[in-house]
């Protein structure tokens, strides 16, 4: 899929689709919109989503990695 079906399928901008691939979370919304777009596309591609955001908390600076 490419970021322009993501994001037509999620209706997440695909200007957060590229900062959320590029782990740039600065530009992005608060922190309970940014999980759920990280929870949306991870659901999208088919990806453990427990997994992608338990790395997405340890690259805010969350729960270290174990």
């Amino acid at each position: 899929m490419t970021l322009g079906e993501i994001e037509i399928a999620t209706r997440i901008r695909g200007k957060y689709l590229r900062q959320i691939e590029a782990d740039d979370y600065s530009q992005l919304a608060n922190d309970i919109y940014t999980r759920g777009f990280v929870q949306t596309y991870a659901r999208r591609l088919g990806l453990d989503v427990n997994e992608v955001l338990r790395r997405y908390e340890v690259q805010r600076g969350g729960q270290p990695e174990s």
